[in-house]
């Protein structure tokens, strides 16, 4: 083999080797553009999803808030149900009881 075939044999493969490189940077460049994209995609998602857990937590501390309003009021229902109920059976059996008033 000559020295000029050897040159042409190198050339050929270099040639190719080149092009398999182009190939393989456009398909890196491709997908680095797609990591890009999902990336931007994926932090726009990530923005909403902060979005609707705020109302969830905002919803949720009103809940919250209404729950606590109700339990006192509920305990305070029962509190006077009881004195009610107190001064029924001081009715129904004839007792009449000295009861502490609350000084305000």
């Amino acid at each position: 083999m000559h020295v000029s075939e050897r040159m042409a044999a190198i050339r050929a493969r270099t040639q190719d080797t080149i092009a398999r490189l182009d190939r393989a940077f456009g398909e890196i460049d491709r997908n680095c553009r797609e990591i890009a994209a999902n990336s931007r995609q994926l932090a726009s998602n990530a923005e909403q999803i902060g979005k609707v857990m705020k109302r969830i937590e905002t919803g949720l501390e009103r809940y919250d808030a209404h729950l606590v309003s109700i339990d006192g009021k509920a305990r305070d229902i029962g509190h006077k149900s009881r004195e009610l109920a107190t001064i029924m059976d001081d009715y129904l059996s004839g007792q009449t009881r000295q009861r502490r008033r609350n000084v305000a």
